[in-house]
């Protein structure tokens, strides 16, 4: 679903700035990406790394049209046009952060709750991310660790919950036959 948002996006900006033509792959080379690239920057503001992110969508689907034949190699622009990034720092929350999440009161049970409790449990299982979170089923939970496969990388993993997560995944268990179909959170 992430996936298809971004492409979304990116097709968005990319009609925008074509008007709305029909491209085809002969269209796209070097200089246009050199000047789509430049409107992504100058005109929208758009970061290096979100300009690389927009861009690699493109590489994909030439690459693609290579491997199936639709173009020849030589014909791909991203032999010669390459994507820049720039190294982000990656801040975190402190405990006192974390914890005014946590303190928050909501209606519980409201689905401000249970999204508030996914990210809070999230943070406390090592920073899973939300699409491995919407994943999560009883039968991943042994009593103190997850283990799951996660959604990007088909990696297995499995992490040993604090008690902070404890308590928050306690909040879902029910007495149902069926729990090792339901996920840990009722969101969507």
């Amino acid at each position: 679903m992430g996936t298809h948002d971004k492409v979304k996006a990116v097709l968005s900006k990319l009609n925008t700035y074509t008007n709305n033509a029909t491209l085809n792959f002969g269209d796209i080379d070097v200089q246009f990406l050199k000047k789509y690239e430049s409107y992504l920057k100058d005109d929208l503001g758009n970061g290096i790394n979100t300009v690389h992110s927009n861009l690699k969508i493109f590489r994909k689907l030439f690459n693609d049209a290579v491997r199936e034949e639709i173009i020849d190699f030589q014909n791909n622009p991203f032999n010669k046009y390459k994507l820049k990034t720039e190294k982000v720092k990656m801040e975190y929350l402190t405990e006192d952060e974390l914890k005014l999440f946590e303190d928050i009161i909501l209606d519980n049970g409201s689905m401000l709750d249970h999204h508030r409790n996914a990210y809070v449990f999230s943070c406390y299982a090592g920073g899973i991310r939300i699409s491995d979170i919407l994943q999560l089923k009883w039968k991943d939970f042994d009593g103190t660790n997850i283990t799951i496969e996660m959604y990007k990388t088909k990696e297995m993993v499995s992490v040993k919950l604090p008690n902070k997560a404890l308590e928050i995944i306690s909040k879902y268990k029910t007495n149902s036959h069926n729990e090792s179909r339901k996920l840990y959170f009722p969101i969507s």
